[in-house]
């Protein structure tokens, strides 16, 4: 994962610059008011997948290396 560091005098500027270089679908992980502006800290959208796939390989290791019930909520 690479996280993107996005900085401007205003939030609606750093998402702005977040936008056009992430696209629509990038995934703020956190935004925060700095000396001079706002910092957002961002990932591109398609990283969902593979936080997805690192969370089921957690889950099932914790689980003793049996994949959890997921309809029963396990995982979450």
């Amino acid at each position: 994962m690479n996280v993107k560091r996005y900085f401007a005098p205003t939030a609606r500027e750093a998402l702005r610059a977040l936008k056009e270089a992430l696209g629509p679908d990038a995934i703020v992980l956190s935004n925060r008011a700095v000396e001079g502006g706002v910092e957002i800290l961002a990932l591109p959208g398609e990283a969902v997948g593979a936080l997805q796939a690192a969370n089921r390989a957690a889950v099932t290791a914790r689980a003793g290396g049996q994949a959890p019930d997921v309809a029963a909520g396990a995982g979450r």
